[in-house]
């Protein structure tokens, strides 16, 4: 093994938290599907865990990220959980913005305790909400130390395509200690300047 390919390993293991987000042709037509499985991943559901077990569990996620028991419950009915979100009276466009603002808290409160890289895969195959929720992460995550990786097919449209520049100014040292030199080296070894 090179050692330029340790090194990007090596830094490939520091990064502590990695949120990862898949799109899938199967569920173009469900609300929220990649934010929903990566919320029960975060979590740690198991297959066989009952709702106790599941809300349990989702609480211990969300203790340190989120801002009060409306994130809660909010988060669990997005779950198909038992919650209290019924009772929060709200419309059906504020409970949506809520939410939002829910998801995004707890990718702040993720970021501040360290880096982030986030990851969405197959965007192409994304449904409606989600690249709604999708296009105010991107803005978020601007402000934030988070190294955001989207993949899609070349033919999809995204809004936030001219800010892609934004990208090119995030700074490496907010994503870890030598990453930019270490990414630097790597495409030098990668194009042949050894």
């Amino acid at each position: 093994m090179t050692q330029h390919r340790r090194a990007f390993r090596a830094h490939r293991n520091r990064v502590p938290c990695g949120l990862r987000y898949f799109s899938s042709p199967h569920h173009q037509d469900s609300a929220l599907y990649p934010f929903i499985v990566q919320l029960e991943r975060a979590a740690g559901f198991a297959r066989d865990d009952t709702v106790d077990a599941k809300l349990g569990k989702l609480q211990a996620r969300l203790a340190s990220c989120t801002r009060d028991d409306d994130d809660i419950a909010l988060l669990s009915e997005l779950l198909s959980l038992p919650s209290s979100a019924a009772d929060l009276n709200l419309s059906p466009q504020r409970k949506r913005e809520k939410l939002f603002e829910a998801v995004l808290s707890q990718l702040e409160a993720d970021a501040q305790h360290r880096p982030v890289l986030m990851v969405f895969e197959d965007v192409h195959w994304i449904d409606p909400t989600s690249r709604e929720l999708l296009d105010l992460t991107v803005d978020r995550a601007r402000r934030l130390p988070v190294l955001l990786v989207i993949t899609f097919r070349p033919e999809f449209q995204s809004s936030w395509d001219g800010r892609a520049q934004s990208a090119r100014r995030t700074r490496w040292r907010d994503v870890g200690a030598n990453a930019g030199r270490q990414c630097r080296a790597h495409r030098r070894y990668r194009r042949g300047d050894r």
